[in-house]
């Protein structure tokens, strides 16, 4: 059968046996739960060599076209890290406001209770690269492999032989991790059954407030941030682009993948929206790459939520942290294989959010990936067009 062919399928089947397990026979989860912490493991196993390799393989290749980088600016990284704070801050306020977790006293302490804000500075950096890859540091890695990828991007020498190399690396890694991810559905069917085992009620009774806040948030990111970024900027009709550039936002919504979207992204833009090559052809592959905003704010309030059904109520000072890492998180899904199921992962270890809380986040992602991938389009359509009439209005100033 068809259906059974597709992993998404799989997962879900599995999803609806592990409640099932759960359910009726809650003394079961001794015996398979080994399944679902192997597949915890094995992720761990590959999440950094992966996220680096990728993110590292991706900036190397953005830097071959540094003449355009240098006619752009940095216009371009600035749209794309204001728009991803906004969506995460945005997260965070939904979160707020709708009180998840306030209904019953913190039992935990956060992994990030104990950073002052120096802490919360020096811990961006790595003293010791080493180290840091043994205790799974992820955070400092990234900065430094942002960092070096920029350097090395800098120097011509040997270049193309060591974007060869890493080339290998990174698909090499990529076909490991599509091997393990193949076992999606056991690890999933054993986290399921444990977690509703776990359950407790009363506590996830606010999953509906989830679900409307989550709504209501991405609803605003998506229909009056967005556009209003791109009517102050350009005085251009958001209604009117929209209608322009719809397609790809409707491919991106089915597909639920920004990186296979790409060409009809780049098609609209050129044919409906009169955005210039030059421009589009690299802020999309950086947006593709960097540029989640709907990721940000899901990471943001998605762990607010977890956080808040594992006992953990995270303070103002802990949310500014939680807010610099979902830049890191849902920029490290991008160009990954199952990115978000990664860098969740990678989430759920520095907040100290119990793993097997993972298992909610693939349950309630096969309903929210849909908009999400439209909202990072849309930020990616808006930026392109942003950036398109900034670049014309800045040629017409030099003719005059």
């Amino acid at each position: 059968m068809k259906f059974l062919k597709k992993l998404e399928n799989q997962t879900l089947i599995a999803i609806i046996f592990g409640l099932l397990v759960g359910y009726f026979f809650p003394g079961a989860s001794t015996y398979h739960s080994v399944l679902g912490d192997l597949f915890i493991t094995l992720l761990k196993m590959v999440m950094i060599p992966l996220v680096l390799l990728t993110l590292f393989h991706s900036l190397l290749n953005l830097t071959k076209q540094q003449d355009i980088f240098k006619q752009l600016g940095f216009g371009i990284f600035v749209y794309y890290l204001a728009t991803s704070v906004l969506a995460s801050f945005n997260g965070l306020l939904m979160a707020n406001i709708f009180s998840f977790g306030g209904s019953f006293e913190t039992e935990k302490v956060s992994g990030l209770s104990s950073l002052a804000p120096k802490d919360i500075v020096l811990s961006f950096f790595s003293k010791n690269l080493f180290k840091s890859l043994v205790e799974g540091d992820l955070v400092p890695l990234i900065v430094f492999t942002i960092t070096f990828a920029v350097f090395v991007g800098k120097s011509a020498k040997n270049k193309d032989r060591l974007i060869e190399i890493v080339d290998v690396l990174t698909d090499a890694i990529q076909k490991l991790t599509e091997f393990i991810i193949k076992f999606t559905p056991v690890g999933v069917f054993s986290l399921v059954a444990v977690l509703f085992n776990k359950l407790d009620f009363d506590k996830y009774s606010e999953m509906g407030s989830f679900f409307m806040a989550t709504g209501i948030g991405m609803s605003i990111h998506a229909f009056i941030i967005l556009p209003l970024i791109l009517w102050v900027t350009t005085k251009f009709s958001p209604l009117r682009f929209f209608l322009q550039v719809r397609e790809a936002v409707l491919v991106a919504f089915f597909s639920q993948s920004s990186s296979a979207t790409m060409p009809v992204t780049m098609r609209v833009l050129e044919e409906n929206a009169q955005v210039e090559e030059k421009v589009y052809g690299v802020s999309v592959p950086i947006g593709a790459t960097l540029n989640m905003d709907g990721a940000a704010f899901y990471h943001a309030i998605l762990i607010m939520f977890m956080a808040s059904l594992s006992g953990i109520q995270l303070g103002f000072g802990e949310q500014i942290v939680l807010l610099l890492l979902t830049q890191v998180s849902s920029a490290g899904a991008a160009g990954i294989p199952n990115g978000g199921l990664m860098m969740m992962s990678m989430m759920l270890g520095i907040v100290g959010i119990p793993a097997e809380m993972i298992a909610l986040y693939i349950i309630v992602d096969r309903f929210w990936d849909l908009p999400i991938t439209a909202v990072n389009v849309w930020g990616d359509l808006i930026g392109a067009k942003v950036l398109d009439s900034k670049l014309k209005n800045s040629s017409d100033k030099a003719h005059i």
